[in-house]
């Protein structure tokens, strides 16, 4: 299993000592993907983490959040890719169980980070998680642990580093140009195969309620979009819809560099206006 910072027996892998250049990475850490390196460096790996919690806890709530997030998803992307949610979720939720109807969590475990009770699939006090679902539990638990740290005696150059965190440029606007003609959603919005459906999904919510978009109406698109959808595993308008509900009650920018990320990148990235690529080699 790859090693996740943010599990408890993670800490014991800690690397000692604190430099300079740690506190650069630690912000390299949370504004870029982790690279392989600092996967394969458990030490430094837990190191960038806590460094990253305790800037984050000097953060005001919209900051916090933003960051945490993009974090949450990026771990919760690697643990699909090298199939391990199960696991992971194992160690959020202990009442996680798996057969061959699907991922089950008791009701109190499922409501720590669940919204959907009532359209979920509930006997004899469990509930059944379909993929989607379970990617999205995970991530606000992940979230959750990345913003537990409060802010006491946090040293000076912490928060001196914490204070850049908020200068990243926001992305410009479309000057009328809609997120969901953009060339990466009019793409997913054709359908995707498994593995990047959840991703998908996420991206065409979040260009849904930028636009404007009503929350019915975002649902309808939604279904559009799983009835497109391919792969072996059933992809249910309830994930998408758990997508839906989950985006609209939040305030979350559309990102770019998020969606190359995620594996949307293509011919129509050249001559978008808001291609993250661009911008950032004209600085």
């Amino acid at each position: 299993m790859s090693l996740y910072p943010f599990l408890p027996g993670a800490r014991h892998a800690l690397e000692d000592g604190l430099n300079d250049s740690d506190i650069h990475d630690a912000v390299a850490y949370l504004k870029e993907p982790i690279e392989d390196a600092l996967w394969a460096n458990e030490g430094r790996h837990v190191k960038m983490y806590a460094l990253a919690k305790a800037m984050l806890s000097c953060c005001g709530e919209h900051v916090k959040r933003k960051y945490a997030l993009s974090k949450a998803r990026e771990y919760v992307q690697r643990a699909n890719a090298e199939q391990e949610p199960g696991t992971l979720a194992s160690a959020f939720f202990p009442s996680f169980a798996a057969d061959s109807e699907g991922h089950w969590l008791s009701v109190i475990d499922y409501l720590r980070f669940g919204q959907h009770l009532a359209q979920m699939d509930v006997r004899a006090g469990r509930v059944r998680v379909p993929p989607g679902e379970l990617n999205e539990l995970l991530q606000g638990a992940i979230e959750a642990r990345f913003m537990e740290f409060k802010a006491q005696d946090v040293p000076d150059f912490i928060r001196d580093a914490a204070r850049g965190l908020d200068e990243l440029p926001p992305a410009p606007r479309t000057f009328g140009l809609k997120f969901l003609e953009l060339g990466c959603i009019r793409s997913v919005r054709q359908g995707v195969g498994e593995g990047k459906r959840f991703y998908g999904a996420m991206g065409l919510a979040i260009a849904s309620q930028r636009d404007g978009l009503q929350k019915e109406q975002a649902q309808g698109l939604m279904d559009q979009y799983v009835t497109a959808c391919s792969g072996t595993q059933p992809f249910t308008p309830t994930e998408g819809q758990s997508v839906v509900n989950w985006v609209f009650g939040r305030q979350i920018g559309f990102s770019c560099k998020k969606m190359m990320d995620d594996g949307f990148e293509g011919e129509y990235c050249k001559a978008c206006p808001i291609n993250w690529k661009k911008r950032a080699q004209k600085k």
